[in-house]
Formats: structure tokens, sequence, C-alpha cells
């Protein structure tokens, strides 16, 4: 009888076990909860607070760019349970929209070779959504693939921007903790026409994203010195090691969002430049010209 008494609180113990361990819907890892919607509600009724960009010609450091040492970081994800499951399910959607990007691209440069960090595009279109707002927002939240599986258009429907973006940045993380020569740095750029203001819940929203962040008025209506004085920011503010970062300017804009990533490590192995062969079939191989080597730097401007 004690035997029995024995198996059946063992089964009851299995059964709470069991029962504990509920599927949670990778959407769900991202998306607002109700106590979180709350709090958006009520910032929403307060009304958003703006601030008007200095001139890029302005030699002192505007007081919001002041805190930027002091600036909250992005709460990494454990890499245990959840976390794990969040970086596996972003990897994914990056993975994707990196490829269809990168589809378009190669057939736009036919016969050139074309250079895309996947996770920094990803990034800059959360960094878009993060802005934006009602129908805008839900068609960036469906090009990011976020699809939410109830279907109904309330807050808990929304993803949190936030937590996409500590997702990418442990991803960044881990990718610099693999070598310790590997430098890795992002600084993002907002220049916006004069007298536009900025969100400044956008613009803090940012910052733990980026290791610098910056905000500027240009007058675009100038394209070619616009991107004159912009680059020569860019330069001054990376101390010489981006260059040229824009070639041209859409006049008619009104904010332009550009990202400066910088990867440098050590190279192993030197160019490769000359005849290589390059075997078809079994018969003698034909030459073709080669080249092999590491890339150490990237930039990307988006509009």
């Amino acid at each position: 009888m004690n035997r029995v008494s024995d198996l059946l609180c063992l089964l009851v113990c299995l059964t709470a076990v069991t029962c504990d361990r509920v599927y949670v819907h990778p959407f769900n890892l991202f998306s607002f909860n109700k106590s979180t919607c709350e709090e958006l509600e009520s910032l929403v009724q307060e009304g958003k607070k703006t601030f008007v960009p200095v001139s890029i010609e302005s030699q002192t450091t505007p007081a919001y760019e002041d805190d930027q040492k002091d600036k909250d970081k992005l709460e990494a994800p454990s890499l245990s349970g959840r976390g794990r499951q969040k970086l596996s399910y972003v990897k994914d959607l990056v993975y994707v929209l990196g490829m269809r990007f990168y589809s378009k691209l190669r057939e736009a440069r036919r016969g050139q070779n074309v250079l895309l960090s996947p996770t920094s595009l990803y990034g800059s279109l959360v960094s878009f959504y993060l802005g934006a707002s009602n129908q805008t927002a839900a068609d960036l939240q469906g090009l990011l693939g976020f699809v939410p599986p109830s279907g109904d258009p309330d807050c808990t429907s929304r993803v949190d921007g936030h937590k996409v973006l500590s997702s990418l940045r442990m991803i960044e993380s881990l990718v610099k903790s693999r070598d310790e020569e590997l430098l890795f740095s992002k600084t993002l750029c907002l220049f916006s026409a004069p007298g536009v203001p900025l969100s400044e819940q956008f613009v803090q929203d940012l910052l733990p994203s980026a290791d610098a962040l910056y905000a500027r008025a240009v007058d675009f209506t100038n394209p070619s010195e616009a991107a004159k004085q912009i680059s020569a920011f860019v330069e001054a503010k990376s101390e010489g090691r981006s260059k040229c970062l824009l070639t041209d300017i859409d006049p008619s804009a009104d904010l332009l969002f550009a990202v400066d990533v910088r990867l440098a490590g050590t190279r192993q192995h030197g160019w490769f430049r000359g005849q290589a062969g390059w075997r078809v079939d079994t018969s003698p191989a034909p030459s073709k010209e080669a080249r092999s080597g590491l890339a150490s730097s990237e930039r990307e401007g988006l509009r």
C-alpha cells in the first residue's frame, strides 16, 4: 500500500513539473506587456518633448550630447532559457531580411562587389521603427518579420524595439568576445533640416544601441555642400578614420539617418591579386582574375 502511495506522489510531482513548462510564442518574447502599455499611454497623454539640433557648423557640444558617457546601456539578454530563444529568433529574422536586401543589391549592382551587414541593416530599421507610429510602425514591424499570433491591433501586438536592439547588441558582443584583437564600434548621426525638431524620447531610445550619437542641423537645399559638411563632421568625430560618408543627398530631405560602423581586425594574409587556377572540369584549369582578403570597415547612410 505504501508503494502505491509513493508511486501516486511521484506521478503528481512529475505532472506538476510537466505542466510548469508552458509554450511561449517567440513574438511574445519581444512584445509589450499590459503594464508597459499603460506606461506608454500615460506618456502619450503628457505629450512628446522635442528639441531643435544645433547647426553642424557649431563648435560647441550641445547639452543633449553631454550625458552620453553616463547613458544607460541596453540590458543584455541572458544566454540561458528565454535569452537563447530570443537570440535564436532574432538571428533568423536578421538572416531572412538580410538575404532579401542582398539579393536586390546583387541585381542592381551586377558585376560589382556588394558588402552588406545584415545586423547593422536590421538595427537601422529597428531604429526607424522606434521613431514611427500608427500605420508606418505597423508596416515596419511586418518588414522586420514580427507578426503577432493573435492579430489583434492592440498594444500587446506591438513589438518593443528596445528588446530587439538589446538582442542585436548581444549578437555584436558575442562576435567581439571571440577575438580580443577585433575592434567594433558604431556611431549614429541624425542630420535634420534647420528648424526641424526631433523627439527627445526617440534620441534617448537610440543612445544605448550605439557607442556615440550626434544630432546636427544641416541645410540640404545645397546637396553638394551638405555632403561635404556631413563627411567632414563624421571624419572629425571618428578622428580621421571615416571619410567620404556621403556622396549624394536629396535636396528635399528633412532628416538623414547615418550609421558609421567600424570593424577592424588583424588580417592573417595579405591581398592576393593576379591569375589563379579555376577548375571547371577534369581538363586543365583556365586562369581567372582573383582577389582575397578581409574587409576592415563599413559605412552606411540611410535617409
